[in-house]
């Protein structure tokens, strides 16, 4: 079975918070599963971007 994922993340600068959304989707585009993280302290939106590739 093939499965796609896709990550995306947000930043709100005035709290120093991230939101990492991930997506995992089979070959028909249908979701598998889709998990949100809520980040504590996160200094910058490249902090963010790279903690929601990890």
């Amino acid at each position: 079975m093939n499965v796609k994922v896709n990550f995306d993340a947000t930043f709100d600068k005035q709290h120093r918070k991230s939101y990492t959304r991930i997506i995992i989707r089979n070959s028909t585009g249908q979701d598998l599963k889709v998990k949100v993280y809520n980040n504590g302290y996160i200094p910058a939106m490249f902090a963010s971007e790279a903690l929601a590739c990890v």
